[in-house]
């Protein structure tokens, strides 16, 4: 099905992965209750769209009707920059069709949503949030860099004062050599003509071609992980703990061809 990514609750769940998915409960303002007809102070259920969003989530497979308050069905957040495909959205006119619609509902009880702002697999940015390696392995000291990620201020979670930022336009890259990385940093906004292209998406290798128009970090939605070495070009280079989870290769303006290879040393 081409499913590359697999989020596996508790058995071999990677703690930083998974808290870009984990949903917590939450109490919507006042305007967000009243305009979706909710009472004061009622509680729902957030998934942080953007985490889906930043792993390239294409499509959404939710339960047939939204329970707001259920952590099963509070699935409020997926619908917002999604088109239903599934039913279709005429499925149910005409004669009938209320009735047709809750045969659906308590029988088949799914629906699906194409994701339309979903983060592509790569791409490139140029300006970023130098932060000192995490070490510890407490959730709150890994989750101030996702908080930053996944905040949107959207209209159920938001909260004053905070400010949003844009992973289209910055990374986030944990490193305690900050000069070597900052001189990669040209603090433009990304170029229309900066291209990431996939060419080979194998389970051991995976290939980009990438073009820069300045210096700037390639971001790569896939796991980061000790056990995938990188040739940038045929030369060995260095994987940045980017995003929390994922890689960043830094690069100077040019041509670029990246190459990952799944070669643990533990295994050998």
């Amino acid at each position: 099905l081409g499913v590359r990514l697999t989020y596996y609750h508790d058995t071999i769940e990677p703690m930083d992965y998974g808290l870009f998915f984990l949903p917590w409960s939450l109490t919507p303002s006042d305007k967000t209750l009243q305009v979706h007809g909710l009472k004061p102070g009622q509680k729902v259920w957030y998934y942080p769209r953007r985490g889906f969003d930043l792993w390239n989530t294409r499509y959404f497979i939710v339960p047939g009707y939204l329970v707001w308050d259920s952590k099963a069905r509070g699935y409020a957040s997926a619908v917002r920059g999604s088109t239903l495909i599934y039913p279709a959205p005429d499925e149910f006119d005409g004669p009938g069709g209320d009735e047709r619609r809750k045969r659906w509902r308590d029988e088949e009880d799914f629906h699906v949503f194409r994701n339309d702002v979903a983060f592509p697999r790569a791409w490139v940015v140029h300006r970023a949030s130098l932060v000192p390696p995490i070490r510890g392995l407490q959730v709150n000291d890994r989750f101030r860099v996702v908080r930053d990620l996944i905040y949107q201020a959207d209209e159920f979670w938001n909260v004053s004062g905070v400010p949003v930022r844009d992973p289209h336009t910055m990374a986030w890259i944990e490193t305690d050599r900050p000069r070597e990385i900052d001189r990669f940093l040209s603090r433009v906004d990304p170029d229309p003509s900066e291209t990431v292209t996939l060419i080979r998406d194998e389970p051991q290798r995976v290939e980009f071609t990438a073009v820069l128009r300045s210096p700037g970090l390639v971001v790569v939605g896939d796991m980061y992980s000790p056990g995938w070495p990188l040739t940038v070009n045929d030369q060995p280079a260095e994987i940045h703990r980017t995003n929390r989870a994922m890689r960043g290769v830094a690069r100077p303006a040019g041509p670029h061809r990246l190459v990952f290879r799944y070669e643990p040393a533990s295994f050998r």
